[in-house]
């Protein structure tokens, strides 16, 4: 890995790790069950598709004409709304990064279905006894 490549590592890291203590600041809470938990970083994940979409689909920056200046205004313009649209991805990307990694760091105290059906039997003082409480199954693939 040459020194260039280390650096350009080392930033994204940067990045993730300011994104995690951000985001654990500001939601200290996260979801005890993994749908919930693999929802949010879906959700960043989508975030960073947008942003994607937005930078590769912007307009080239225009020729520059002899017009007294217009158009070179204009080229320096779009070139600056483009490396807002690189940083935007980048913010993205680091967000998604870091909600996997919070994923990650929750991954031995995710409940199961099992668990979360247990722990809110009907009658059970912290549901109120609401059975309906109880998340539906989840289903999916062919297991069966």
């Amino acid at each position: 890995m040459t020194v260039t490549q280390r650096k350009s590592q080392l930033a994204a890291l940067i990045d993730i790790m300011t994104e995690l203590a951000d985001a654990e600041r500001k939601h200290p809470d996260w979801p005890a069950d993994p749908i919930h938990a693999a929802a949010i970083l879906a959700e960043e994940s989508g975030e960073l598709i947008q942003a994607s979409i937005d930078f590769y689909n912007s307009p080239l920056p225009a020729v520059v004409k002899d017009d007294g200046g217009e158009s070179a205004q204009a080229l320096w313009r779009e070139i600056a709304r483009s490396e807002e649209r690189r940083d935007h991805m980048r913010k993205e990307a680091a967000q998604t990064g870091a909600m996997a990694i919070r994923f990650l760091m929750h991954l031995d105290s995710y409940e199961t279905r099992e668990s979360t059906r247990q722990a809110s039997a009907p009658g059970d003082a912290a549901t109120g006894g609401d059975a309906r409480s109880v998340p539906a199954p989840i289903t999916g693939g062919n297991d069966e």
